[in-house]
């Protein structure tokens, strides 16, 4: 009872494989086996063929010796970029490097030695001497004063010489410059005249100053001082020679007279 059904599925199948081979049972045997045979060979291959057709896995001193290589080519590599990177820096610090020569004889050019004006009659002697005169009071001055101060100073009358002819150096009183560079000397008098506000000579008018802060003798440059040991500079009040006095200065280089301060 079982089985029939067993049976009828055989027979169904076996009507079906005939209907498809159109042949006998031995023609649908045959045609059957034809038909399913790459089937099988198929399965067979695949079954196989990591047997047959795949190598064995090398050895694993073979994949040591490989993975060595490998790390030497990207070493090479890493080199290699290294090396074209400072190559490149290389190249542009040479062409700043180039920049920079090709702009230096231009500041040369501009810083032309004393001597070198000496040597083509660009300074006479007496100019040479006024020029190393004035470095001698910037010695003086920044020997006493501030730094900062003094360039102030310094660019305010040496800058605009050579715009201009038998210019002398003259203190401006009235500048912020020679204001601070006179309030820094503690010991000069004025500073005295302050703490003695009852003293006659309180009320009497002060300067000019030389470039150092000292005052210049008022009587000196008039023909008038009798003191033998005067406080005050004895130097002209125009030009801060000490050969001659404001009345005898020669009045082609004549400047204008700067202003005097009131310490009243």
């Amino acid at each position: 009872m079982q089985r029939t059904p067993r049976s009828n599925a055989g027979n169904r199948y076996k009507d079906v494989l005939r209907s498809l081979t159109g042949g006998s049972d031995r023609t649908m045997n045959k045609q059957t086996l034809t038909f399913s045979s790459p089937l099988l060979a198929t399965a067979e291959e695949a079954h196989v063929s990591p047997m047959l057709h795949d190598p064995s896995p090398p050895p694993i001193s073979d994949q040591r010796s490989e993975i060595e290589q490998l790390e030497a080519q990207c070493e090479h590599l890493n080199l290699e970029l290294r090396k074209a990177k400072l190559e490149k820096e290389q190249s542009n610090l040479t062409k700043a490097l180039v920049v920079e020569l090709q702009a230096l004889p231009s500041k040369e050019a501009e810083q032309t030695p004393i001597s070198e004006l000496i040597r083509t009659d660009e300074l006479s002697p007496l100019e040479t001497k006024g020029y190393l005169s004035y470095t001698q009071s910037i010695f003086r001055l920044v020997a006493n004063h501030i730094w900062h101060s003094v360039l102030l100073y310094d660019k305010e009358y040496r800058d605009p010489q050579k715009d201009l002819r038998d210019f002398h150096l003259v203190p401006k009183n009235n500048s912020l410059t020679m204001r601070t560079l006179s309030a820094m000397n503690k010991s000069s008098p004025s500073e005295n005249l302050k703490e003695n506000p009852g003293s006659k000579q309180n009320s009497r008018k002060r300067g000019p100053f030389m470039p150092d802060g000292r005052e210049i003798c008022r009587k000196f440059n008039s023909g008038t001082c009798e003191f033998q040991r005067c406080r005050m500079a004895h130097n002209c009040a125009i030009c801060y020679s000490r050969d001659h006095k404001a009345v005898e200065h020669n009045s082609k280089n004549e400047v204008r007279k700067p202003q005097t301060n009131s310490t009243a």
